[in-house]
């Protein structure tokens, strides 16, 4: 195998898992839109601010995840929230890119209220695909 066959198959793999990772958010946000829930304002379009906060750092220029927050459209204070959590790092449990979706129950709130509460932390949902969790039963 030359190098340059090796070159061409390790690019080949990152194009079709970008194009999968692509598809599915395509998905996700369709399935969201029909059950009328609407990604949370605050949050703008970005699924991933971690890319744009490291153009100055060569090492970190790769999508460590994709994430978005949604809440029922037309509501002020919801009861129920959802999410997903698409998780591109190398550091995972698992040897594959591992997607987490979840709802969750809670009091009414407003969107700021629920982008305070410690749930709906990225880098705490991230931790579920971690060996060491950050979760735990009660």
């Amino acid at each position: 195998m030359t190098e340059t066959s090796t070159f061409k198959q390790i690019i080949g793999y990152v194009d079709q898992l970008n194009r999968d990772v692509g598809q599915l958010v395509v998905l996700i946000e369709r399935l969201m839109r029909e059950q009328e829930h609407v990604s949370l304002k605050s949050a703008g379009s970005q699924i991933c601010w971690a890319l744009s906060h490291s153009y100055q750092k060569p090492s970190q220029w790769r999508l460590p995840h994709a994430a978005r927050f949604f809440t029922r459209a037309g509501t002020e204070r919801v009861t129920t929230s959802a999410f997903y959590l698409i998780l591109l790092e190398v550091r995972s449990a698992c040897p594959f890119p591992v997607v987490i979706c979840g709802r969750m129950c809670h009091e009414p709130m407003t969107e700021s209220q629920i982008l305070g509460i410690e749930v709906f932390s990225t880098a705490r949902i991230k931790s579920l695909a971690y060996k060491r969790s950050q979760w735990h039963a009660f």
